[in-house]
């Protein structure tokens, strides 16, 4: 028995012969990395199908629904080594468990496309289905790369270009978080003491420091806060991934030396809820999504906060600021960023009223549950195509 998105009474599962199996990183903690926590997301609150899972060697637990096959050595830093996909490709290569569909949630390139081709040839009688979390910047070999029956992206601007570059039909989902519940005002007040925010307005980025193209914008910015707002203080979340991210986070050290502005580095996020508890705006003054998602999760989680948010207007970011949920200006226009910002900082109504679009925005697009719904619909079409 199947269920449609709109029906109610008891849920039943479809049979283990229709488990979806997921091929991505290792779906356990620390969940520090979209291509891991979208996945999780969707595990998490799917109702009607089970997965198959890969885990790394050790992790004792384990998500609901879903089977968890121990093949990663490790988590990795940010991708999965060469030893440890050698290890993916064997596990998908066993004929058990069965899995009527392979849902991929690598970012292709030209050696994971083959790959994943060389898998799907062996898997000859199941459906395959690609999430493409980023704009392809391969565009030359873009009908190559995608290797699947079905491909899905996480923005409308990344389905009409991958539809207009190959004639495929593209569908888009976009990304589901974990929508937060009401904090009482004394965990608000905690997560200021811990970040230091509690007597200061608080600005975040949330972002990285080299591909992104964002350096010398955030060091523009933080300049001209000390010189009109020097009480407010800046935060800068960004993984150390590489030696330019180390370089760049020393230029912007060097720049803003000796200002009085509080300017916080504090690397890697293990909990951004309660970071985000402890701000008051979020600016994305990027000129690259490049190695981002194209709706960065940590965006949804700042606007489901009730956090404004100001981003620079590249095409997939458009699509969060419908509805008056956030501001946007003209990439690398520093000047258009900092009215802004001025205007944010000090009106205090148009703040709150950003906040609750933003707020009201996030439940209504980007919950995980909406999210799970809208893949099991897909995979209902699949399988039932394939019968």
């Amino acid at each position: 028995m199947r269920r449609t998105d709109d029906e109610t009474g008891p849920v039943n599962f479809l049979p283990d012969s229709d488990r979806i199996c997921l091929v991505t990183k290792p779906l356990n903690p620390p969940w520090n990395d979209s291509g891991k926590i979208l996945p999780r997301n969707l595990v998490e609150n799917s109702e009607r199908y089970r997965y198959r899972t890969f885990v790394v060697r050790g992790y004792a637990g384990q998500l609901p629904n879903a089977s968890a096959e121990p093949v990663y050595i490790d988590s990795g830093r940010f991708s999965p080594s060469l030893g440890n996909q050698i290890r993916l490709i064997r596990a998908l290569f066993r004929k058990n468990p069965p899995s009527s569909l392979y849902h991929f949630f690598f970012t292709p390139n030209r050696k994971s496309s083959m790959t994943g081709r060389m898998i799907m040839a062996f898997k000859n009688r199941s459906h395959s289905m690609q999430t493409v979390t980023s704009e392809p910047t391969d565009e030359r070999h873009l009908r190559s790369l995608l290797f699947t029956d079905t491909v899905v992206t996480v923005s409308e601007h990344t389905r009409h270009k991958i539809e207009k570059l190959t004639g495929r039909d593209v569908k888009a989902i976009h990304p589901g978080i974990r929508i937060p519940g009401k904090e009482d005002e004394t965990y608000q007040s905690e997560c200021r003491d811990e970040f230091g925010t509690r007597d200061r307005f608080a600005i975040l980025y949330p972002g990285d420091l080299t591909y992104s193209g964002s350096t010398r914008l955030l060091m523009e910015i933080i300049k001209w806060l000390d010189g009109n707002h020097p009480r407010i203080a800046f935060i800068i979340a960004s993984r150390i991934k590489t030696d330019a991210d180390t370089a760049a986070e020393t230029a912007i050290k060097k720049a803003v030396s000796g200002l009085n502005s509080r300017v916080n580095f504090i690397g890697e996020v293990t909990d951004m809820n309660r970071l985000l508890r402890a701000v008051d705006l979020v600016v994305f003054p990027v000129l690259s999504l490049y190695g981002k998602m194209d709706l960065p999760l940590v965006l949804l989680e700042s606007m489901a906060a009730g956090i404004p948010v100001v981003l620079s207007d590249l095409p997939p970011l458009r699509e969060l600021v419908t509805d008056q949920a956030g501001l946007i200006f003209p990439p690398g226009d520093i000047e258009a960023c900092i009215r802004i910002l001025s205007e944010l900082i000090e009106k205090v109504e148009l703040r709150r009223t950003i906040g609750l679009n933003a707020a009201l925005s996030a439940r209504r697009r980007f919950g995980a549950e909406r999210m799970a719904r809208q893949y099991e619909i897909l995979y209902d079409r699949i399988l039932e195509r394939t019968r």
